[in-house]
């Protein structure tokens, strides 16, 4: 049985930037995405215009209508658990999507890339992986991209950064589980 995931927005961000949210349900088969997730993911960049903006939530409405049966937005956590990882320094997007996890009983994996995210979530004991890992699986797993190319392209348009160590062992652990 495949897995259940839970995004943070710089997973949502990217996929959506290399146009590869469509294929995330290849990986799993429910997604669910906080609401303050979806918040950030319309707001964007501070720099960004209305235009963009708005076309980010039409693309969001339109993508979760089209594919509900395996994307939902999900607002089913504690208002409390939120609060005390906003208080550890988690960004809303982060906190939503751990306190979601752990009103679900810890099933899911969450996509998170932000270091502090990670190590938190470690700490609580989820199942993390990041966008990094979902790049590789769609390459190796499904042959639908160049990671590479791919992962270079993050990099150049979203000003986004990973160290060349991090993005060859990703990859390297993938290939093992794939063998």
């Amino acid at each position: 049985m495949r897995k259940q995931v839970i995004l943070d927005t710089s997973v949502l961000i990217v996929l959506h930037h290399l146009n590869l949210l469509k294929y995330l349900n290849l990986i799993y088969n429910s997604v669910l995405l906080p609401k303050e997730v979806i918040k950030e993911f319309i707001r964007g960049p501070k720099d960004d215009s209305e235009y963009e903006k708005t076309k980010r939530y039409d693309f969001l409405e339109k993508f979760l209508l089209e594919n509900q049966e395996w994307i939902k937005k999900c607002v089913d956590y504690a208002r409390e658990d939120v609060e005390i990882y906003l208080k550890e320094g988690l960004d809303k997007g982060e906190s939503e999507a751990i306190a979601q996890n752990q009103a679900n009983g810890n099933i899911h994996e969450v996509l998170i890339d932000e270091k502090k995210g990670r190590k938190f979530a470690k700490n609580l004991n989820i199942r993390i992986h990041g966008v990094l890992y979902i790049l590789a699986v769609m390459e190796l797993k499904f042959g639908i991209i160049d990671y590479h190319k791919s992962v270079h392209k993050v990099i150049k348009d979203l000003n986004v950064r990973f160290s060349q160590e991090i993005i060859d062992s990703v990859y390297a652990k993938v290939r093992e589980e794939f063998r």
